[in-house]
């Protein structure tokens, strides 16, 4: 062969090699982030649970859902019922969990505790908000566990759909710029840490999504049985009470730049420490018993809840009311004095906390270990 029909050989041969790596670029599928994959799952998840109502009743069935007057775009979260009234082959236990905080060795003994129930379908597990951010310790900055928490939740929720259920507390979100412990300002280092794991080309997207999936998330539960009434959240109770149409329609303030809600901030007027804090955020009985009459005695609302009758004061008063959120020092469980209804506060980050148990609408404590 002469050098020419080499060089032409040579040629034909480097430009295969070329066509075949663009027929491969072109073949390579498209890089993503699974966590922003399942993230983005779950908000369509979320979003179709109260689609148009703010309201949804478990266990699910074909009329689950209410219908309320309220705009899909005014919804985030909103009211989850329990209904344990029913007769049934399995009675379903649900555990209300209060706040975590980070603290993944307690977490995942949590669900190690009650897995078997999750598999056979007889428990629920209710987290009361603030899994994420550390409470304690000289590590406040470090969001390596409130990654991993909020990771496996998103799997568990995937994995048993109905089963675990994620209620809102002021912690779950990325944009609160007046959220800081010992001036540590946990939703900076939590967006910063997410934003630095998902890379350049996934972070604005996928901070978008989680602060979505944490608009999304309920707001308060109902738990109602045979022997009670449990009315519960991150911060149930507010001054002047709530109303119906206020509970199933909680949505954010998106106007503001740091996304706060007004139903996550307050505590009983006792836990505050200044006249300013207790005036706009600290709560008394007078607001309690109005928060429960407006809820389930007012407007119709009990009929929301299947009830045949509105409530009277005295069957107000036998509803028991449980909260996240509050400072118990080194309390895992707190009761309320000086209220009519009994009011527990929970905590679930210290070394072996107390958690609730609900069968048939009663109440019993169990420790974690």
């Amino acid at each position: 062969m002469d050098f020419l029909g080499e060089t032409m050989g040579i040629v034909r041969i480097l430009t295969n090699a070329i066509r075949l790596q663009a027929v491969a670029r072109v073949a390579q599928p498209k890089q993503t982030f699974a966590p922003l994959e399942l993230t983005k799952r779950l908000n369509i998840y979320l979003r179709s649970q109260f689609a148009g109502n703010g309201f949804v009743r478990f266990p699910i069935s074909t009329d689950s859902c209410v219908t309320f007057d309220s705009t899909p775009e005014k919804i985030a979260g909103g009211v989850i019922y329990f209904d344990q009234t029913k007769s049934r082959d399995k009675p379903i236990k649900l555990v209300l969990i209060g706040d975590i905080h980070a603290a993944l060795q307690n977490f995942n003994a949590i669900i190690n505790k009650y897995r078997a129930g999750l598999e056979d379908g007889s428990v629920q597990l209710v987290f009361l908000g603030d899994l994420i951010h550390p409470e304690r310790g000289s590590d406040l900055e470090n969001m390596t566990t409130s990654i991993q928490i909020m990771r496996q939740m998103m799997v568990l929720m995937e994995q048993y759909p109905g089963q675990i259920h994620w209620v809102r507390g002021d912690h779950e979100n990325l944009f609160d710029g007046n959220l800081h412990k010992g001036f540590i300002f946990q939703c900076d280092e939590m967006r910063k840490a997410l934003a630095s794991e998902a890379g350049p080309e996934f972070a604005e997207q996928y901070l978008q999504e989680v602060q979505a999936f944490f608009e999304n998330l309920p707001y308060f539960a109902v738990i109602h049985g045979s022997q009670g009434l449990t009315f519960a959240g991150h911060s149930p109770v507010s001054k002047g009470g709530r109303n119906f149409s206020d509970l199933v329609a909680a949505r954010e303030d998106r106007s503001g730049p740091n996304h706060r809600s007004p139903y996550l901030y307050n505590r009983p007027t006792c836990f505050w420490h200044t006249r300013e804090e207790r005036l706009a955020m600290g709560y008394d009985d007078i607001d309690v018993r109005m928060t429960l009459k407006r809820l389930f005695n007012c407007d119709g609302a009990y009929q929301m809840f299947g009830f045949p009758r509105a409530l009277s004061e005295t069957d107000l008063a036998k509803i028991t009311v449980v909260s996240g959120h509050n400072r118990l020092d080194d309390l895992s469980r707190f009761q309320l004095e000086g209220f009519t209804n009994t009011i527990f506060c929970l905590q679930s980050f210290f070394s072996n906390p107390e958690i609730i148990e609900i069968e048939q609408g009663a109440i019993s404590f169990t420790n974690l270990y």
